[in-house]
């Protein structure tokens, strides 16, 4: 009983210790598997399903070497360089939220308007 308790438990440390050491490419991996799928959900309308699939097994992956490298991303958003990549990500993010709103509220409402001087191409108002 030991002995096969103790097998298990130094099993799991090898299978720690591989995720540990192939965690790098696991996130590599995980967001390779991510764009392709979000490229196949987005551009091939008959693979969207399987684009949420790759999707979902990108982001997976990719959790899985963030929880097997815990310490290094720790480190890497706890220094200055993470907390100023932290803080462009939430600028870029604000920006292209704030653009895409704009473009969704344009979009619904579209208005032409003449801005010659002389308004030659108005329609007049009995026209309307």
């Amino acid at each position: 009983m030991a002995q096969e308790n103790l097998e298990k438990h130094s099993r799991w440390d090898r299978i720690k210790s591989i995720l540990s050491a192939a965690a790098l490419l696991l996130a590599v991996i995980g967001g390779i598997a991510m764009a392709g799928g979000g490229a196949l959900w987005l551009w091939a309308n008959d693979l969207r399903d399987f684009g949420l699939g790759v999707m979902g097994v990108g982001l997976g992956i990719f959790i899985v070497a963030v929880i097997f490298s815990t310490v290094n991303v720790r480190q890497a958003l706890s220094g200055q360089r993470g907390r100023f990549a932290i803080n462009a990500i939430v600028m870029i993010s604000a920006f292209v939220g704030i653009i895409v709103f704009i473009n969704f509220i344009s979009y619904s409402n579209v208005g032409r308007m003449d801005t010659t001087a002389s308004k030659q191409f108005s329609l007049a108002l009995q026209s309307v």
